[in-house]
Order: structure tokens, then sequence, then C-alpha cells
């Protein structure tokens, strides 16, 4: 049987800043993540499955890659080993096979309604962002939020939110940092203010079954959890 490369030899994540910015009517999203790590060695490399990958960066300055995809890999090299701060534009789509960020229905007061969901485990989180896309690596997270949002439409995270008067400027949402915690755990909910609905939160304790929820309709009710 063929071994399995453990990216985390390579590079151990300490913090993801990430950014993602939501088209639900495309069915798209981009985003960008700055990881802080510690680089073992100076060949490194990170999770990515059928993302678009279109920068990185290693401390600032712009670096050559290459992209794996039978092993879903982005591989880069930095000058040096220590601690780098990895930085990655990329290009990802909602897609409809229930792994990374798909769609979802359910029905309101017998009105069909469309949820967009994020299933992280137990490997998916790589469809969603380039990461350490593996059960020991923990770090922290600092997560930001954009979406073409509509009067009414809220977003709730598992951490609470910061900047509140340059999000009312920038339609950006950000929130705190985590504690460290594995990729699955990063749950959030975007939501139509004051009119929220439940979405058994045992999804928040359960690794195995972890999923965050962006949840919306077409008539402007989003949720997320």
């Amino acid at each position: 049987m063929e071994k399995v490369a453990r990216l985390i030899e390579k590079f151990i994540p300490e913090n993801y800043n990430l950014f993602l910015d939501i088209n639900r009517k495309d069915k798209s999203f981009k985003g960008s993540v700055t990881i802080k790590g510690e680089a073992k060695k100076q060949n490194i490399s990170l999770h990515q499955n059928e993302l678009e990958i279109t920068t990185v960066k290693i401390d600032n300055e712009n670096v050559d890659f290459t992209i794996d995809r039978k092993n879903d890999e982005i591989k880069t090299s930095s000058n040096k080993t220590g601690n780098i701060n990895v930085y990655v534009e990329f290009t990802g789509n909602i897609t409809d096979n229930m792994m990374g960020m798909y769609p979802s229905y359910y029905t309101e007061n017998g009105e069909k309604k469309e949820l967009i969901a994020t299933q992280l485990a137990s490997h998916f989180a790589r469809k969603v962002f380039p990461s350490i896309d593996e059960p020991e690596a923990k770090a922290s997270f600092d997560l930001a939020i954009k979406f073409d949002q509509k009067d009414g439409e809220i977003v709730i995270a598992n951490m609470p939110e910061i900047e509140i008067e340059n999000r009312k400027q920038t339609g950006i949402w950000k929130f705190d940092t985590t504690t460290a915690q594995k990729l699955v755990c990063l749950p959030q909910r975007l939501t139509q203010q004051n009119h929220s609905i439940s979405l058994s939160n045992t999804l928040l304790k359960a690794s195995s079954f972890m999923r965050t929820i962006l949840a919306l309709n077409t008539l402007s009710h989003i949720h997320i959890t």
C-alpha cells in the first residue's frame, strides 16, 4: 500500500487568517488565507482539492508553486526553515456532491428554501481553503466573511464579532480569534436578523459530523451553523 504523505511533517500551522467571499448567484467563492506556522523543511505543501490557486506568497514574497492534483497538494518552497507566513489566493465552486461547499434544501412553512453548507470532515476542508488538512494539525483561526448580502441578513460565528463599525462600511464580517482547534471545528452561521432556524447544535461538538453551514434561500434568508 502506498504511504500517504503527512504534510504536517514539513509545515506545522499555528494560525489561519481566512477570508471568504461567497457569491450565491454564481455558486462560487473566492478567498485568501494567511497561514502562520513553522516550516520544518524548505519544501512544503498544503492541501487543496478542486480549488483554483492564483497566488502563493511566503513572507510577502511571490513564490513559484505547482499543483499536484493526484495528491491534493500545492507544492512550494521557502528559502528558510522556522517561522514563516504562507499566503494563498484561491477560487472555488459550490457543488452538489456534499463535500466542501454545497447546496442543500429545506422547507419552512411549506416554502422550499436553499442552504449553502460546507462539509469539512473528515478531509474536505481542502475543498474550501488551502490548509494542512490533517486531524493533528490544530491551529487558531481568524475568520472573515463577505457575501452578496441583502437587508436583514447577518453572520453568526462561534466567536464574537469584532470591528463592527468597519463592517458597516465594507460588508466584511470579522470574528475574534479562536483557540487552537481542528479544521472541522470552524462553525459559523449567517441568518436573517430576528429569524433564526436551529440546525442541531450537536454538529458543533461532533467532529466526525461537523459541518459549517452557510444557509440561504431565494427570499433573503441566510443561516450558517
